[in-house]
């Protein structure tokens, strides 16, 4: 698949009016893949830890959680496909944008106060 199918592959399913940011060092590997890969060009996850600044730890912890879409190579070794890691790095730019974010990050607090009051009622 050449680079110009690749970034079709990545952009698939994406509204016509959203608009994509990628680090330049991803569309780099886009452009560096070698044509006779066996794997079509999907990555390690060392080389997403590299193209991300994460340890290869984190990157699996991401996989686990099931935030970073992957498959596993042979039973073994894990891969993520170009599509998956755009898909990811979209997820967080918007995630973390605030005028995309229209719920806080996290839930609201629980106050203990009024738990205890109305426990206290009861006996």
């Amino acid at each position: 698949m050449d680079v110009a199918g690749r970034i079709r592959g990545m952009i698939d399913g994406v509204p016509d009016e959203a608009a994509v940011l990628l680090p330049v060092r991803i569309l780099r590997t886009l452009v560096e893949v070698d044509a006779g890969d066996e794997s079509l060009g999907d990555l390690t996850v060392e080389q997403v830890a590299a193209l991300m600044g994460r340890r290869a730890s984190t990157v699996r912890a991401w996989i686990r959680d099931g935030r970073l879409e992957a498959y596993r190579l042979n039973m073994r070794d894990y891969r993520v496909t170009r599509l998956a890691l755009a898909a990811f790095l979209e997820q967080q730019r918007t995630r973390n944008h605030p005028a995309v974010r229209s719920s806080p990050r996290s839930p609201a607090r629980a106050d203990l106060g009024a738990w205890r009051k109305t426990r206290r009622r009861r006996q």
